[in-house]
């Protein structure tokens, strides 16, 4: 009997996926401590500057009692343009909250904006007008 030889060749190809890059942070975030209209509670105003990355679909609100750590979501808010919110969740009269805003982009979400605070303000809200009209807590 003469041996056998056999030679076994694997072929493998290398498949390279590009993920696409997440979208910009929303900048200018600004936050402001007010009186809800025509309720006895404080709440907080956002703004921010929408992300240029064009297809973000929304943002979500993240808010903490401290500016380095703690940060949970409090709400998601559709639509790229829509730069806004009023946190009308926070309680405690001349408390302290920290957000910050990420963009969203289908799975893909920003790195957070830089935080803002804001402080509710110091005394209980008439309900009448935004913190214009206040009176001192007993």
């Amino acid at each position: 009997t003469s041996p056998t030889s056999s030679t076994t060749t694997t072929t493998s190809t290398a498949t390279t996926t590009t993920q696409p890059a997440p979208p910009a942070a929303p900048s200018g975030l600004q936050a402001t401590g007010a009186c809800q209209v025509l309720v006895l509670v404080p709440e907080v105003n956002l703004t921010w500057t929408a992300s240029p990355f064009t297809q973000v679909t929304g943002y979500v609100i993240l808010r903490s009692t401290s500016k380095t750590s703690g940060y949970g979501s409090v709400r998601t808010v559709s639509g790229r343009s829509d730069t806004s919110y009023s946190d009308t969740s926070v309680t405690g009269l001349g408390a302290t909250y920290w957000y910050e805003v990420e963009a969203v982009a289908g799975a893909l979400t920003s790195p957070a904006s830089a935080p803002a605070s804001a402080t509710t303000p110091p005394r209980s809200c008439t309900g009448s007008r935004r913190a214009s009209r206040c009176r001192s807590s007993p």
